[in-house]
């Protein structure tokens, strides 16, 4: 129901005025025609008289004496409400934002917030409002041809600086379950964050969610572990997103950078054919998923980059990433030019040369990379291997040239990066989503070990938990800043061959553990809950809301359990505990919003 609104919008927006007009005739033609009914029209009038008259319909005019005919009472009432409705469209064009401004500050909640309409923006906005979400967007650029595109689908537009708080409350950030920041640039990016942050202050019941677009790999990894790191009291879930790291994820999935079999085993060449948009993350997804995989003694892995910046690409990896060496051989080769990659030496041939079993292509120009695409595909080197090549839309131009052509474009498959991560069901699972999930499977897995049947409303898989007892898992995420503080621990992003990082000692866990309890009564306390000696979720009662001392030792476990098993979590979202060298312990701030599974 919802996608056939959405395809009618922009049928009715464009056929509207005609409608209008069409009915506006239809009440003069009938209007004539009543008024010069023999009763109706008065001595000597002509059907010119009578035509003018039928014109005043549109201004209440329609006052006859004696029987009405009807095609004049359909026209007398249609002509007011076709005046009124121009009248209404007139204003509400004049003064759009500031009508939409009044609805939003009266009427807006549990909505979601895009700011910044820029390729990523306007895509996600467009991917949100299509799987039912209630989307209003920020642009500061009044001349961005996305904000029509935006309207056409029904989606409320703000020409506004996002980074304005004036602007975030006025679109009810407040009330808002997602905020997704887009702008383009990082800067501004972590601006808009910290005025949403300053909105939200006030906020008494849930928490907004913050997707914090970051160019910058590098910093997206350091800004995911720090916030994970701090300890936070404001209502707001930041969560940073890197659109590339999660296209890079997606694209090795789909076209494995060489066969996955188990072990694996032989020599493989991964040739990356320019350096822009994912192939960073191309280059250490693809030396990541080689580190994980069983393999052969003698299996090898080279990397091949080929570009007119090869040699500095490499560098610049190895400066960032210095255990790429001991997982793989990255190899580099300037090659500036087409007929290079169709003639030239490419330096995948001869004897030492392992066989390609995978190229992708990363350049910026879709149709100069599909052209190295068709190159490869003639060369014997790469003849047989299977080649991508990189665009920002896996269903139009380049992509769809792929997918409809013959011949030669058969054996070459296109990836769509932007269209390929920038999902919802996709973003919405970001790293608090994933330590929360984790959180679950450790707390399910050892309810079942100790024999209690699965069943509701607590030992079963992730997809089958309520809403509340999902919010409790993500409010231990939310709290594990507080908890690292504790234990004099900090979170740092864990290098590509994977670390399990630091443990706790057993009074580290204990202390953990009561700040775990004393975090959950909070919460619950917060939400309405109090003590009652017999559960009733109707009725917000709960037995457990006591002391830590008054605990059964089974309760306590329950707490004691994750915080065991945390390093863990944070090892499989890429995140490792390390000790600082001089920390101490911070006492638990109010309301940073952990949770326990206990529901």
């Amino acid at each position: 129901m919802h996608a056939q609104r959405l395809k009618l919008r922009p049928l009715w927006r464009q056929a509207r005025p005609f409608v209008v007009i069409a009915l506006a005739i239809v009440v003069v033609v009938l209007g004539t025609i009543g008024f010069h009914r023999p009763h109706i029209r008065n001595p000597g009038e002509t059907v010119f008289d009578s035509f003018y008259r039928a014109l005043t319909l549109f201004g209440l005019g329609g006052v006859v004496s004696g029987k009405v005919p009807t095609e004049l009472q359909i026209a007398r009432i249609l002509g007011p409400i076709i005046t009124g409705y121009a009248a209404i469209q007139g204003l509400l064009a004049l003064s759009r934002e500031q009508a939409q401004l009044v609805w939003f500050r009266l009427f807006l909640r549990r909505h979601v917030i895009v700011a910044g309409l820029g390729s990523i923006g306007f895509r996600l906005a467009r991917s949100l409002n299509d799987a039912g979400f209630h989307v209003i967007a920020i642009e500061k650029d009044p001349a961005n041809p996305a904000i029509a595109g935006c309207r056409e689908r029904g989606i409320g537009v703000v020409t506004a600086d996002a980074t304005d708080p004036a602007v975030l409350r006025n679109t009810r950030c407040d009330r808002a379950d997602l905020l997704v920041v887009t702008t383009g640039d990082d800067g501004v990016n972590m601006d808009v964050a910290t005025a949403a942050t300053r909105v939200t202050a006030g906020r008494r019941t849930g928490v907004l969610t913050a997707l914090i677009h970051i160019n910058d790999a590098a910093l997206w990894r350091t800004l995911t572990a720090e916030e994970l790191g701090v300890a936070r009291s404001a209502p707001i879930r930041l969560e940073f997103f890197n659109v590339f790291a999660a296209a890079a994820y997606m694209l090795v999935e789909r076209f494995p950078p060489f066969q996955r079999t188990e072990p694996v085993g032989g020599r493989h060449t991964c040739v990356v054919v320019g350096f822009d948009g994912v192939a960073e993350s191309l280059v250490l997804g693809t030396a990541r998923l080689w580190h994980s995989v069983d393999r052969h003694p003698d299996a090898g892995l080279r990397i091949a980059l080929r570009s007119p910046t090869a040699s500095s690409d490499r560098d610049r990896l190895l400066m960032r990433h210095p255990e790429l060496g001991s997982i793989c051989t990255i190899d580099a080769r300037e090659v500036g030019s087409d007929a290079e990659f169709a003639r030239g030496d490419l330096g995948l041939a001869g004897e030492d040369a392992l066989p390609v079993s995978s190229a992708y292509v990363c350049m910026a120009d879709e149709a100069d990379g599909l052209a190295v695409a068709m190159a490869l595909r003639r060369r014997q080197e790469t003849r047989h291997a299977p080649i991508v090549v990189t665009v920002a839309d896996g269903g139009a131009g380049v992509a769809s040239a792929v997918r409809d052509g013959s011949g030669i474009l058969e054996d070459i498959d296109a990836f769509g990066v932007l269209s390929g991560a920038l999902k919802p069901d996709l973003l919405l699972r970001g790293t608090n989503e994933l330590l929360a999930r984790a959180k679950h499977d450790e707390y399910l897995s050892h309810e079942l070990a100790k024999g209690v049947p699965p069943g509701p409303p607590s030992v079963v898989p992730w997809d089958e938990l309520s809403e509340d007892l999902k919010e409790a898992n993500r409010r231990f995420a939310d709290g594990i800043g507080a908890k690292l503080q504790a234990a004099g621990c900090a979170l740092v992003p864990a290098p590509l061959t994977g670390s399990d990082g630091a443990g706790f000692a057993d009074a580290d866990i204990e202390q953990l553990a009561r700040m775990e309890h004393d975090r959950w009564m909070r919460d619950k306390i917060r939400d309405g809950w109090r003590y009652g000696p017999k559960r009733d979720d109707a009725a917000r009662i709960h037995p457990l809301l006591v002391p830590w001392e008054e605990l059964p030792e089974s309760e306590r476990d329950k707490d004691r359990n994750p915080m065991r098993e945390l390093p863990q979590m944070l090892a499989r979202v890429g995140l490792e505990v390390q000790r600082a060298p001089v920390q101490a312990p911070a006492a638990p701030a109010s309301g940073d919003g952990s949770g326990s599974i206990r529901g």
